[in-house]
C-alpha cells in the first residue's frame, strides 16, 4: 500500500507502524538513506496482509486520515460503517488498502471530471474493475488500463472496499496463439474472464533474427486480430502489452537466440533503434507499454544486456509507456547457471516497473 509521510515521522516509525523492516521500506522505494520528507508518498511492502487498525488522536478528522494512509473518506467510512464524519479520540479505525469501482450498467462513460459537463476519456463495459483514487461528490476519481486518471458516476458502479483480511494483488495473464488440437487459443479464456485480470501480455511477437533491432509477428494473426484484442481489455480496464521474446527461432534454437541478443545489445544504436521500434509497436495497435521476455543470453553479454533495458526504459518513460520485464529466476548462488546469471535483477528491477 502506498503511505504518505506525516510530521514526526522517520523510516522506523513507519516500520514499527507497518510490522515491516526499515530495508524492505528502502528497497521498495530505492532510498539510499534514511532521509525523508513530509508530504513524500511511500510504498510499503506488506507482503502477506493484513487489517490495519489505527487508533484516533486528538487533531484527527477523517480527511487527514484519508490523506495520510492514501485512501479516501468514502472509503473510510464504507469500511467502518460510520454514518458521519465525526470521530472520537481512541477510537479504532480499519485503514482501506484497496477500493475499487465495479461497472454495474452495460455501458458506463468515464470523464475527465467529476460530472457529466466534463468530456468522455474512454467507456467502460459491464463488470470493468476500476481502481478507486479519489472521491468528491458522489463522483470517483479512478485509474485507467494506461495508467492515467478518470472519473467515473457513483450511480453507475458497485463500490468493494477492501482491508487486507484476504490477499490484495494484481493478476497478469498470458495470451498464446494456436499451437494445435490440445493448445487452443487463449482467445475464449481471455474474454471469458477479464473480471479477473489486470493485466495482459500477447506472446505474439519476436525480436527478428534477420535484424534485431526490429520485431516480427510470431504467429498467424492480422493486424485487426490484435487491435480486436486490445479493445477487449481496455473497455474492461485491462492493461495490455505485447510481449516481445528471443524464443524459439527455427532453426537455429538457443544459439541463434543468443547471437541475435548479442547483435542487439553490443552497439547502443541498436539498442536505441529497438527502443524506438518498441514506440511504434506500442503506437501501432495501442498498447499500454511492453513487456520484454529475453531468455537465452552468453553471459560475456551480461553489462550490455542491463544496457538494454536500462535504454529502453529512457524511451519509454517520457512517452507514459508501462515496461514491465520477463526474466529466468535464479534458484541458487552455486553451481553456476548459464541461464539465469546473465540477468543483473537489480540494474533491470531499476529500468522496469514490474519483474516477473
Amino acid at each position: 500500500m502506498w503511505y504518505i509521510v506525516q510530521p514526526g515521522d522517520s523510516l522506523y516509525i513507519i516500520s514499527q507502524k507497518f510490522g515491516v523492516t526499515i530495508a524492505q521500506i528502502k528497497s521498495a522505494n530505492q532510498l539510499t538513506d534514511n532521509i525523508i520528507y513530509v508530504g513524500q508518498r511511500l510504498y510499503i511492502p506488506l507482503g502477506v496482509q493484513a487489517p490495519i487498525v489505527y487508533t484516533v488522536k486528538p487533531g484527527d478528522t477523517l480527511y487527514l486520515i484519508a490523506r495520510r494512509f492514501d485512501t479516501t473518506v468514502d472509503s473510510l467510512m464504507a469500511l467502518n460503517n460510520l454514518t458521519g464524519t465525526l470521530l472520537r479520540v481512541g477510537q479504532q479505525l480499519t485503514i482501506p488498502l484497496y477500493t475499487e469501482a465495479v461497472v454495474n450498467v452495460n455501458t458506463a462513460n468515464i470523464r475527465s471530471g467529476p460530472g457529466t459537463n466534463f468530456s468522455i476519456l474512454t467507456r467502460m463495459t459491464n463488470g470493468a474493475k476500476l481502481p478507486v483514487i479519489g472521491f468528491s461528490n458522489n463522483w470517483y476519481r479512478v485509474r485507467l488500463f494506461n495508467g492515467k486518471e478518470g472519473w467515473i458516476s457513483g450511480n453507475i458502479v458497485t463500490r468493494n472496499v477492501y482491508s487486507g483480511r484476504r490477499p490484495i494483488t494484481g493478476v497478469l495473464g498470458f495470451y498464446t496463439l494456436e499451437e494445435g488440437p490440445s493448445l487452443p487459443s487463449s482467445f475464449t479464456s481471455f474474454a471469458n474472464n477479464t473480471g479477473q485480470l489486470s493485466s495482459t501480455g500477447l506472446f505474439m511477437f519476436r525480436i527478428s533474427a534477420n535484424n534485431p533491432t526490429t520485431i516480427e509477428k510470431f504467429g498467424d494473426f492480422t493486424d485487426q486480430d490484435v487491435r480486436n484484442l486490445v479493445a477487449i481489455a481496455h473497455r474492461n480496464n485491462v492493461k495490455i502489452m505485447p510481449v516481445v521474446h528471443n524464443l524459439l527461432y527455427r532453426p537455429g534454437g538457443t544459439t541463434l537466440a543468443k547471437n541475435v541478443v548479442k547483435t542487439l545489445v553490443s552497439d547502443p544504436r541498436n539498442r536505441n533503434a529497438f527502443a524506438l521500434n518498441l514506440v511504434n509497436l506500442i503506437e501501432r495497435y495501442g498498447f499500454d507499454g511492453v513487456n520484454i521476455d529475453i531468455e537465452d543470453v552468453f553471459i560475456e553479454d551480461s553489462d550490455n544486456l542491463s544496457l538494454l533495458y536500462t535504454d529502453i526504459a529512457e524511451v519509454l518513460r517520457p512517452r507514459g509507456y508501462f515496461f514491465s520485464a520477463s526474466v529466468p529466476s535464479r534458484v541458487s548462488d552455486e553451481p553456476f547457471n548459464p541461464f539465469s546469471d546473465p540477468f543483473n535483477y537489480s540494474v533491470i528491477g531499476r529500468a522496469v516497473m514490474n519483474l516477473w
